[in-house]
């Protein structure tokens, strides 16, 4: 089974179920369209956008999980603290991923060259930054799908 966590980043006050559910129709995507030969468990949990509880969410998430998925709080307002917090925890940086995600974000609006996205690993997991828009973290996240079980398969090979 793989345990994929998604951790939605934002005003807490702005707890929104549909966005819960995006972020998991998101995964559930994952799961038909990659040659994952495993079944996702998918956890979901809301963090306030301020760096010590994004650095310690992201933490406990890798983990519990081979996959952290983050949905927001990329952006260039003070607030926006996910890119540091990855970027500070991840062992292994992997900077293609931002740049497939930024490319196939641009082809749909300017504004993807503005995302402040990191993905890398954390110990066995692997953590993906997304926008909290669902059309954008849609596209971001269907331009490393393909390759998301080959990291995740490289990745456990090399703890084994």
């Amino acid at each position: 089974m793989l345990s994929v966590e998604v951790l939605l980043v934002g005003p807490i006050l702005g707890h929104d179920l549909a966005r819960e559910e995006r972020a998991k129709a998101l995964c559930d995507a994952l799961q038909e369209t990659t040659d994952l030969n495993e079944q996702m468990e998918t956890r979901v949990e809301w963090v306030p956008d301020e760096l010590a509880q994004i650095r310690r969410a992201i933490r406990l998430a890798c983990d519990r999980s081979r996959l952290v998925l983050t949905f927001g709080s990329i952006g260039i307002q003070l607030r926006d603290h996910v890119p540091e917090a990855t970027a500070e925890l991840c062992e292994r940086r992997l900077p293609g991923l931002p740049e497939l995600m930024r490319l196939a974000g641009m082809e749909q609006s300017r504004l993807a060259a503005l995302w402040r996205i990191e993905a890398g690993f954390r110990g066995r997991a692997l953590v993906i930054n997304l926008p909290a828009a669902e059309q954008a973290a849609s596209v971001a996240l269907h331009a490393v799908m393909p390759l998301i079980p080959y990291l995740l398969e490289i990745r456990q090979s090399s703890w084994s």
